[in-house]
């Protein structure tokens, strides 16, 4: 497979794991939202659920994924909704030899844009009990 076949592969697992958790819980939730993105093209944001947009983004080894926060940021900060967030899965983000500049940037962002925030998949869960 080639290496674009596996990062869709790789972030339609992460989509999937998310589902699943909003379903344990029945929460209504929007999947592939329609809006006008960063380059004012057509994009969709993963998902949608009580007025926060979701984007998941996985990477398991090298690759360009962690090269698209800053576009990511700016999209959920340009998406019409309250909050917006990041999640975040695959090895690449938890011991991958970029994941702590990873977190400090996502970090930055956070701290300057209070409606901005990230988690990793495996924090997903308490993220939504604190949150929802």
């Amino acid at each position: 497979m080639s290496q674009g076949g596996n990062a869709v592969k790789s972030g339609q697992e992460l989509e999937n794991k998310v589902q699943a958790i909003f379903d344990s819980y029945d929460f209504n939730y929007e999947k592939q939202v329609p809006f006008i993105n960063t380059y004012t093209l057509p994009g969709k944001m993963d998902f949608v659920i009580d007025n926060i947009a979701i984007e998941c983004k996985n990477q398991n080894g090298t690759g360009t994924a962690d090269q698209k926060f800053p576009f990511v940021y700016d999209d959920l900060c340009l998406f019409p909704s309250e909050r917006g967030l990041v999640v975040l899965g695959g090895r690449w983000y938890t011991e991958g030899p970029k994941a702590e500049a990873i977190h400090r940037y996502l970090d930055k962002k956070k701290e300057e844009t209070p409606t901005f925030d990230w988690c990793l998949i495996d924090g997903f869960d308490s993220w939504l009990q604190e949150n929802l």
